[in-house]
């Protein structure tokens, strides 16, 4: 809003007060000759004005009302003190908002310190204010989460509504921000727990309105607790009608934590409670408010129409990302703020990484009680975009921004040829069915091209991992996968425009599609039918279906297993192709007819998972994601014709980065950044007549936790953890405190750990796909000792096991040319293989007479 606009809807405003009431609607017909949009406006902001000067004699009122309700045999506070009401013993006075006054008391039949609110006296016989008070019991009482304040009782005794809440030993936010900014990491743990909570509400449909300091409880642990729902609100059902007790328009909430829709009184969503979230997280980060005025009307004025400055500029350095993340919570418009509460938090994540790891200092783990482990994974999947560089080391300048924040996954994305839309597939608004979306850059909704349900066994891991799509030269179609079942996948051709799709093959598995320059042929990598070890490359022709085999893959020279060939890619000039091989990229020369000239020649060395390559426009270089595991891949880039060694991007230096594609257009590079909150969780087991318990978290992080296992006494805990970027193994108390690095690999990931049965040594598994061995580590910590010296090398990612008497050590490994069962002295000698028709993760019975394992890509338990 201009300055001019808002000074004249001001002047009209103050002219309208002035004004006795019955006369002001006649004045402002005629002020406003008409103009709707000024009407509403100056209405809007007087409404507010009155409002606020009926606020200014409310402390008369309010003392004339406590009287009137002592006389009503409503006791003061100070009477309530040392009273009992219902089970509960009052002790003393804690809290007071203009919805209630809070007291410390103690539950006689629990035995435990809760809060008790009660309705201020002059409110006691408010028949709203009560309503208010059980919609806030109500709408807490939903909530089931540790960062939000539950709700235990509700109650009346003595013509006295109340609510009886957990206790939270802690301080609220506003009396910790009277000392200034808080600390960035403190900052960005509070923010978190804020957002965990906010998105619970939203998921049941709850939207808290009031959302400020005051209410949020800092406990001594350094978590959040949002309290008060008082003014929450319950969104539309799915018949079209909603909770309300207020009447449309009616402004709710505190001014100086309104969003600008609430302060107009209109209809408000959960982006309403986003940009309150950003007023606080502005507070935290600055050390002061970001529309603060000396007066309450210029503050609603200040939140309507000026925009904030950034916190760079009130002297706080904090990163350039995170200041971006604020400003765009705190648009004016709901429809340019973050979608959700979810991408908000996905946005924090972000930040949180990115500083953690320029830091270079160890995270902070959270920790709980444990009697058993489940694995939650959280996956939010974005698809982000560069300016790609045009040569040199240009890159480093580049800051890479989302290209999409949906909600769900986002996966596998492809330009068109002229560089100006991508195509990729997301799991859609309710996260049930993955279709192929096309977004054209600079726009913000996508159009959806397919609108058929995906069998959850075509893909690897739940995403499309793989399928395409891949967008032909002639920007006129996109070739893509279609699961047909858990075992068989088609290669399908869809118009750009929408329409019917054409089957070009059917395949058992498919890993990577590239269209040749001409359009006339498709390169996959596929497993042509159940008898085939493993994928190799073919060359399709979308007009006559014709297929050619480019490739056979060969047995590794460390195991005897056969490699795979996956993710093609031609060169821009069509006269190579480049390929995935047993986690190395392999460039293979093509003639004008596309027939192989020579042997695939190796171009990378790194012995680790790769996934997804892309060349530059130039062709003189690829682009790649790689890591010691799919949980710490990163972009990389390497030369083309070999001189060099792998250098990796600095601007994709996050987690989980994969499927890079560079445009032959306007050098745009866009690539899926996948975050995993995958974290250790307990769940108590409940015998045969008690009530079953709900998991909870035992440990916290916003890198992958994942693999726990119980020391045989129970006392102990090993797992893996991702806490300093690479995968390294930890040991904590069974209560999750004390937690101890134990193992420096910086290097490859090792797998999962376990227990010997004597509790003293963990063994596990390390390396990459060439070179993979047997390790064993004390459980206080020190050298590694390495196991296995042979080429019976475990499979990646298997977890090894102990016999019960500690005398052999059980393993997967392919050497014998597929995936079996093999085991070996403890105290180290030859392996020798226990199965024949295959066989995976071996676990030793507890009577040590039975050998578990797994067959069929852990299908079948054996």
């Amino acid at each position: 809003m201009k300055q001019e606009r808002w000074q004249e809807i001001e002047r009209l405003c103050h002219t309208a007060l002035a004004i006795e009431p019955g006369r002001r609607d006649a004045f402002l017909e005629k002020a406003c000759a008409g103009d709707d949009s000024l009407r509403k406006e100056v209405g809007d902001l007087l409404a507010h004005k009155t409002e606020a000067t009926e606020f200014m004699k409310a402390p008369a009122i309010r003392v004339a009302a406590r009287v009137l309700a002592q006389d009503q045999e409503n006791l003061p506070a100070s009477d309530l003190i040392g009273r009992t009401i219902g089970r509960y013993r009052i002790v003393k006075k804690i809290g007071e908002g203009g919805m209630g006054e809070v007291f410390l008391a103690e539950d006689s039949t629990l035995n435990r310190k809760v809060a008790l609110k009660f309705l201020p006296p002059e409110l006691q016989q408010d028949v709203v204010a009560r309503k208010r008070l059980l919609r806030e019991a109500r709408s807490a009482a939903a909530l089931d989460h540790p960062f939000i304040c539950h709700i235990n009782d509700v109650g009346e005794s003595e013509g006295k509504d109340f609510i009886a809440m957990e206790y939270v030993d802690g301080q609220r936010l506003d009396d910790r921000l009277q000392s200034g900014s808080l600390p960035l990491r403190e900052t960005l743990q509070i923010a978190s727990d804020i957002a965990e909570a906010l998105e619970e509400a939203n998921d049941k449909g709850i939207i808290h309105r009031d959302l400020k300091p005051a209410n949020i409880m800092l406990t001594r642990k350094g978590h959040a607790k949002v309290m008060d729902f008082g003014l929450a609100k319950q969104l539309p059902r799915a018949d079209g009608q909603e909770e309300s007790i207020t009447r449309s328009g009616t402004v709710l909430g505190t001014v100086a934590y309104m969003s600008p829709e609430q302060l107009r009184g209109e209809p408000v969503d959960a982006r309403s409670d986003i940009f309150s979230f950003g007023v606080v997280l502005y507070e935290m980060l600055a050390g002061v408010h970001p529309f603060k005025k000396h007066a309450g009307m210029d503050t609603a004025a200040a939140i309507l129409s000026s925009a904030p400055r950034s916190i760079a500029e009130s002297g706080r350095n904090i990163p350039t990302l995170l200041d971006r993340v604020v400003l765009k919570m705190l648009a004016k418009a709901p429809n340019d703020r973050y979608a959700s509460v979810h991408d908000a938090q996905l946005a924090l994540r972000q930040v949180l990484a990115d500083w953690e790891r320029k830091s270079d200092r160890p995270r902070r783990m959270k920790t709980a009680s444990l009697v058993a482990f489940v694995a939650l994974v959280v996956l939010g999947a974005l698809i982000w975009a560069v300016q790609f560089f045009k040569g040199g080391d240009t890159e480093t300048s580049l800051i890479p921004v989302p290209f999409t924040t949906y909600r769900g996954l986002e996966w596998a994305p492809s330009f068109s040829p002229d560089g100006n839309e991508v195509v990729f597939w997301w799991n859609g608004e309710k996260q049930d069915s993955f279709d192929l979306y096309i977004k054209q850059i600079g726009s913000e909704s996508p159009r959806r091209l397919t609108f058929h349900a995906r069998e959850p066994g075509a893909f690897a891991f739940g995403v499309p991992w793989g399928h395409g799509p891949a967008w032909s030269p002639d920007g006129q179609s996109i070739a893509y996968v279609r699961g047909l079942d858990r075992d068989r996948a088609a290669l399908v051709m869809i118009p750009t425009n929408g329409g019917r799709e054409r089957q070009l093959a059917e395949f058992r598995s498919v890993r990577g599609i590239s269209w040749h320059r001409g359009g006339r042929w498709l390169a996959v990598g596929a497993a042509e039918d159940s008898r085939d070890a493993s994928p190799a490359i073919y060359l399709i022709s979308p007009h006559s279906e014709e297929r050619r085999r480019l490739t056979s893959p060969r047995k590794r020279t460390t195991g005897g297993s056969v490699a795979q060939d996956r993710d093609p890619a031609f060169s821009p000039d069509g006269q190579t192709l480049a390929f995935i091989r047993a986690g190395e990229i392999y460039l293979l020369r093509l003639s004008a007819a596309l027939l192989p000239q020579s042997e695939p020649k190796q171009l990378t060395f790194m012995n680790q998972f790769t996934e997804g390559l892309t060349w530059t426009p130039d062709g003189k270089e690829i682009i790649f994601a790689s890591g010691s595991k799919v949980h710490d891949t990163i972009l990389w880039r390497i030369a083309a014709d070999g001189s060099g060694t792998p250098k990796a991007l600095p601007f994709s230096r996050e987690v989980m980065v994969l499927s890079p594609k560079i445009s032959l257009n306007h050098h745009r590079l866009v690539y899926t950044r996948n975050i995993s909150d995958i974290n250790i969780w307990r769940c108590p087991i409940s015998g045969q007549d008690e009530k079953p318990v709900l998991p909870s978290r035992f440990m916290g992080s916003t890198r992958v936790q994942e693999a726990a296992r119980y020391s045989p006494d129970g006392k102990a805990v090993a797992f893996l953890a991702f806490s300093s970027g690479r995968g390294e193994i930890w040991v904590s108390d069974s209560d999750g405190k004390n937690s101890q690095r134990l193992t420096y690999l910086e290097g490859h990931a090792p797998g999962p750990p376990s227990w010997s049965p004597d509790g003293k040594d963990l063994i596990f598994q390390r390396g990459g796909y060439e070179k993979s061995e047997l390790c064993v580590i004390s459980a206080q910590g020190g050298t590694i000792r390495q196991l296995s010296r042979t080429p019976a090398a475990p499979v990646l990612g298997e977890s090894p096991s102990y016999s019960q008497d500690g005398r052999w050590v059980y393993f997967g490994s392919d050497a014998s040319g597929s995936s079996q069962v093999w085991k070996m002295p403890a105290a180290g000698g030859a392996p020798v293989p226990i199965t024949r028709h295959g066989g995976t993760d071996p676990r030793e019975s507890t009577d040590g007479k039975t050998l578990f394992y797994l067959k069929n890509d852990g299908d079948e338990l054996w």
